[in-house]
């Protein structure tokens, strides 16, 4: 607390308010980092998963499409 208070005198308020909104963003935006990354390979797995319904979507669109044009 005397740390804060001496670097409140020596370089003023605004500053020592940014400094500390620095330090305590700096922790949040460390634990947000990690959850994007966490996420990431969800990610890919979500977008490869629908690469693989889309294929099995037009693969059915095409059997459909030839056993209306047998009839």
């Amino acid at each position: 607390m005397e740390e804060i208070l001496k670097a409140v005198s020596q370089v003023g308020f605004p500053i020592a308010v940014t400094v500390y909104i620095l330090v305590r963003m700096e922790t949040k935006m460390t634990k947000l980092t990690d959850v994007i990354k966490e996420l990431l390979p969800l990610i890919k797995e979500d977008t490869d998963n629908t690469k693989e319904i889309k294929e099995a979507i037009d693969s059915l669109k095409l059997e459909i499409a030839k056993m209306n044009g047998k009839k």
